[in-house]
């Protein structure tokens, strides 16, 4: 004899199986396969991985603080019309220094469209701000950002190779010595003003 699991109290013999009712044997079959297919299992999402988001300190900002700006238009001034400047370089809009294309196409004298002196003026500062930062962050002072963003701004992103010395206090954080090494410069002498910011920020660190 074999006993059907689930089906309590009835048994089939192989000898009396055909005289069984036909809808009772297919009820018993239904019940059969029912037990033995397999049931659907739930996913586990346990080991889902959610969105790895980065911690505020490692998002990076591009953009300039207002007070860094403000300064920097104050030491630059705003020209709408291209022209020279003691060092020879055709400037215009936030000290915007062209390109040899850019000069081609607007050359010395002529005035500049506002939406083309809006985008040098973008570009140009969220790229200094950008290197600033950097170079705050090689000397362990993010602090120091807004001063350097005036420097590079002015002296170009490998400043520092002018101004070692400058430089080589900033690193070991000897602010008061890179204070006065950048006084004693070409710098200070043609552009007091802009030495005596950078002064002011490294003493108020």
């Amino acid at each position: 004899m074999a006993i059907i699991k689930n089906i309590p109290q009835v048994i089939i013999d192989e000898h009396v199986a055909w005289r069984m009712n036909p809808t009772l044997l297919a009820i018993f079959a239904t019940v059969l396969f029912t037990g033995c297919a397999e049931q659907p299992v739930a996913p586990d999402v346990s080991t889902e991985r959610s969105p790895v988001v980065p911690p505020p300190s490692t998002v990076t900002v591009t953009t300039p603080s207002e007070s860094a700006l403000a300064l920097l238009r104050k030491r630059e001034g705003y020209h709408e019309s291209v022209y020279v400047d003691e060092e020879g370089k055709a400037i215009a809009g936030l000290g915007h220094k062209l390109t040899p294309a850019e000069l081609s196409r607007y050359p010395v004298g002529r005035k500049v469209p506002r939406e083309t002196l809006d985008k040098w003026q973008q570009r140009d500062t969220e790229k200094a701000w950008s290197i600033a930062a950097q170079q705050a962050s090689e000397v362990g002072e993010p602090r120091l950002t807004e001063g350097l963003f005036a420097v590079v701004f002015q002296l170009g992103q490998y400043w520092y190779r002018k101004h070692t010395k400058t430089w080589m206090y900033l690193k070991g954080q000897q602010w008061r010595e890179a204070a006065l090494e950048a006084q004693d410069s070409l710098w200070y002498r043609q552009t007091p003003k802009r030495v005596e910011d950078f002064q002011k920020a490294l003493r108020a660190l």
